[in-house]
């Protein structure tokens, strides 16, 4: 479940971060944006994994069985 919630939330926010960014260029009828725009998009991506491997330090292998509480 939790692959799926961190590509559903990430990408909205990195069209968000890259339309506010977009200094109105278009080709064709596409956006084109700069370097820097994309450059502050993939950095939420960066700062999103690496706060999934600090996360993932705070679990539990189980080795297959179930964990009795």
């Amino acid at each position: 479940m939790g692959v799926m919630i961190g590509p559903m939330a990430l990408q909205p926010v990195m069209g968000w971060i890259l339309d506010r960014s977009w200094n109105g260029t278009m080709e064709s009828g596409i956006k084109i944006y700069h370097l820097g725009a994309y450059r502050s998009a993939f950095t939420l991506m960066m700062a999103w994994s690496i706060l999934s491997a600090v996360l993932i330090c705070f679990t539990t292998e189980t080795n297959c069985r179930q964990m009795v509480e």
